[in-house]
């Protein structure tokens, strides 16, 4: 006979196996997503509007990903809307009916972009540099004549 303790046990564990297995099958399919949007060739290599492209920038794609890390350097986690906004409003060309679907897959596929856990649809860095404002900052002491 089965004490009840061991079988709450057991329904608590398999709980949180079904709540991890639907997480995967969301990861699972944003991923297929992002290569089903990537193989149709929305994205690839096509050309911006001249004076778009940096004139170092070797693609479009490169374009997209590096003003996407720019964005999540100044803040992040950001939701990927946000981060769309933000890539537009730097004048970056996302040349696709649906900009959200571009950088949505470019998230998914580029190794620097991580989703955020428990948060879904916001993105971060996958490697966060190291902040400054994490160090300890010893407090200053006001000048003699502010004391006046």
């Amino acid at each position: 006979m089965m004490n009840e303790q061991t079988v709450l046990d057991i329904e608590e564990s398999i709980k949180r196996r079904r709540a991890e297995r639907r997480r995967i099958d969301r990861e699972i399919e944003t991923l297929l997503s992002a290569r089903r949007f990537l193989e149709a060739d929305h994205i690839g290599d096509n050309p911006a509007p001249s004076g778009n492209l940096p004139k170092k920038a070797k693609s479009y794609s490169q374009t997209l990903t590096d003003a996407i890390e720019k964005v999540l350097l100044a803040e992040r986690p950001l939701h990927r809307k946000e981060i769309m906004n933000r890539v537009i409003c730097q004048g970056v060309y996302v040349g696709t009916a649906n900009p959200l679907h571009a950088v949505g897959a470019y998230l998914s596929i580029d190794e620097r972009f991580a989703s955020e856990p428990g948060k879904r649809g916001h993105w971060t860095l996958a490697n966060e540099p190291e902040a400054a404002a994490d160090e300890e900052v010893p407090p200053q002491e006001a000048p003699d004549d502010a004391l006046e």
